[in-house]
């Protein structure tokens, strides 16, 4: 299974997140491993409304159904 998605969350609480779970290994730091799912972050550029600035992050999963269905909605 595959999930892409964009998240108006910051990089950095999405990474604080995953690092925070201990059954959750970080290969590198825009890469997380959780049982078979293999996440993979990309900071992207903030949208703006007016004077607000939105941050966005890509986040992508990708693995064994059950995996990947458990900590997109652990998160």
């Amino acid at each position: 299974m595959t999930k892409d998605e964009i998240w108006s969350i910051s990089y950095q609480r999405v990474c604080t997140f995953f690092r925070q779970q201990e059954d959750v290994a970080e290969e590198n730091p825009s890469v997380f491993l959780f049982r078979t799912c293999r996440i993979t972050l990309a900071e992207l550029e903030p949208n703006k409304i007016g004077s607000w600035e939105i941050r966005r992050t890509r986040i992508h999963l990708e693995g064994e159904n059950a995996d990947v269905e458990s900590i997109y909605h652990r998160f």
